[in-house]
Formats: structure tokens, C-alpha cells, sequence
């Protein structure tokens, strides 16, 4: 279990994108498995959470977001943050991350900074149909079906996976839902679409208690 404080709403934090996850997450994921200059991914940007703690930790950040205009806020968001390290990039594609042409990208942006691959996966994807995000079909907030759901969800893990440098670590941070008078166990369902590609391990189940 990870036991948190009060959300950091320091520099340009904030808590108002409604499904975004607390900041701690990323910075201890950054903090636990990446060191000063490596590479981080994140497939499902929101607001900009993950990018805004890697120009804190000296981490090089790439963020997809299918949204323009979520794209837009956490590239000002992530632009407020002056006081911290120049010397990382931090890119944001507006992409759909199921798609070759934006997996296309991501490898474009590191072949122009001389990289290969990524020290670390981060996935925050939609909770399903908890909060619907947009109207687009191609939102993972509009599946039609918990099992529409996980089959999208597994077609951006295929997309990336093979970007990710050996022995070392995706994270998915995700919760579980109710509905219809049932309990769906979302993290368990997407933790078995994920190890359905033989090269990938479970190392942990993490819990958060915050506030």
C-alpha cells in the first residue's frame, strides 16, 4: 500500500480535471523505477500529470492525449513549470494511442533525441463508462462494453509495449466499477488483458490511501 497525504496542488497542480490521479503516483513510479534523463511514456496524458512531475524529476517525458483541447491545458500546465529542469523534453501528441500513425510518432520524437526506448510505461486510462470524456467512438470512455473496453485498452498495450526497454516496468493505475447492482473488478480484467502478451510479468498490486 501506498499512503499518500493531502494531493500535491503545488506549481500548476490542480485537482480540477475531473478523473485525473494524484501526482504522488507518478513520482514515486518516476522515483522507484527511472533515474535523471530517462524516457517516460504516457499513453493516456489527461491534464498532463505524468509530464508535469518528470520536468520536476529531470525525466524526459512523452504524453498522448486523443483530446485537443485537454492537450492544450496540459501543455500550459506543464509550460508553468519554469523553476525546474530545461534540459528534458517533454512532448505531447494529439493522437489516438490504439493507432500506427501515433505509435509513429512516438518513435519519430526519439529518433530526434537519439533514443530507442522507454525506462517506463504509464497507462491511466478511462475507469470504462464512469466519467465519459468526450462523444468520439474512439474514446475507451465510450466502449459499448466492458469487454469493448478491455479490447481497445489491449490494443494500445500492443502498440507501445515493444518500446519498453527490458526488465522494466509498465504501470497501470485504474479502479473498479459498479454497476447494475454488480461489482465490475476493472484493475483484475485489465491486469489478465495484459498478461495475455507472454513477455510481460506481474511484479505488484499497489493500493493508494490518500487524504
Amino acid at each position: 500500500m501506498w499512503i499518500f497525504g493531502e494531493r500535491d496542488k503545488t506549481g500548476s497542480h490542480r485537482g480540477d480535471y475531473h478523473g485525473n490521479f494524484i501526482p504522488q503516483i507518478p513520482n514515486q513510479l518516476m522515483r522507484r523505477f527511472t533515474r535523471k534523463g530517462d524516457v517516460i511514456l504516457d499513453t493516456f496524458l489527461g491534464s498532463g500529470t505524468t509530464l508535469i512531475e518528470c520536468k520536476r524529476l529531470s525525466r524526459n517525458g512523452i504524453g498522448i492525449e486523443l483530446l485537443p483541447q485537454i492537450a492544450e491545458i496540459a501543455k500550459q500546465r506543464i509550460n508553468q513549470e519554469t523553476l525546474f529542469d530545461n534540459d528534458v523534453f517533454t512532448e505531447i501528441i494529439v493522437g489516438d494511442s490504439t493507432k500506427k500513425e501515433t505509435r509513429q510518432k512516438v518513435d519519430d520524437i526519439l529518433n530526434i533525441h537519439k533514443r530507442q526506448k522507454v525506462l517506463l510505461i504509464i497507462m491511466h486510462p478511462p475507469y470504462h463508462d464512469i466519467i465519459k470524456f468526450s462523444d468520439r467512438p474512439e474514446d475507451l470512455s465510450n466502449a459499448k462494453s466492458v469487454d469493448e473496453f478491455l479490447e481497445l485498452f489491449g490494443e494500445v498495450v500492443s502498440n507501445f509495449i515493444d518500446l519498453l526497454e527490458r526488465k522494466h516496468y509498465l504501470a497501470v493505475i485504474i479502479g473498479d466499477k459498479y454497476s447494475n447492482s454488480e461489482w465490475i473488478p476493472l484493475g483484475f480484467l485489465v491486469m489478465q488483458e495484459i498478461l495475455q502478451r507472454k513477455t510481460l510479468k506481474l511484479k505488484s498490486i499497489l493500493v493508494k490511501k490518500y487524504g
